[in-house]
């Protein structure tokens, strides 16, 4: 989890920050979290602990708005 959710706000913020860096923070956070949030149900699906089909959009839509308040 920790090393998606830092190689996806390293690499947003990188992409966007001659843009605007508050904008570039603001996503690189917002989707580390999304990241993070999709790989963990991932591995739940693939570990046979939840239905694959069910982890990922309620890790995906709830970390979507814990990512709003992250960024």
């Amino acid at each position: 989890m920790g090393v998606i959710g830092g190689y996806t706000a390293y690499y947003i913020y990188k992409w966007l920050k001659d843009k605007s860096k508050v904008l570039a923070g603001f996503l690189a956070s917002w989707a580390s979290v999304i990241a993070s949030s999709l790989v963990v149900a991932l591995e739940l699906g693939i570990s046979g602990t939840s239905p694959l089909l069910k982890a990922i959009p309620a890790m995906g839509i709830v970390h979507f708005f814990i990512g709003l308040g992250e960024g």
